[in-house]
């Protein structure tokens, strides 16, 4: 069921999980525009806004001039 705010709740945690934070994103979003009071989404979001500032920080903290010495 497309409608069904939990399923699109659970892909968003299992895309997350793996990764792809793009569809986690959607997924959570979705759940959210179905069900705005539905914390449990939100919180999956807010934790993956602070995975993707961990990744991006550590990327740049090796640049790719330091690699080349």
């Amino acid at each position: 069921n497309p409608n069904f705010f939990e399923a699109h709740t659970n892909m968003g945690v299992v895309f997350m999980t793996i990764g792809n934070f793009n569809k986690a994103i959607f997924h959570l979003k979705k759940a959210l525009k179905l069900n705005p009071n539905f914390e449990y989404a939100q919180s999956y979001l807010e934790k993956i806004e602070s995975l993707k500032r961990q990744k991006q920080s550590q990327s740049t903290i090796i640049s790719p001039n330091m690699m080349a010495q």
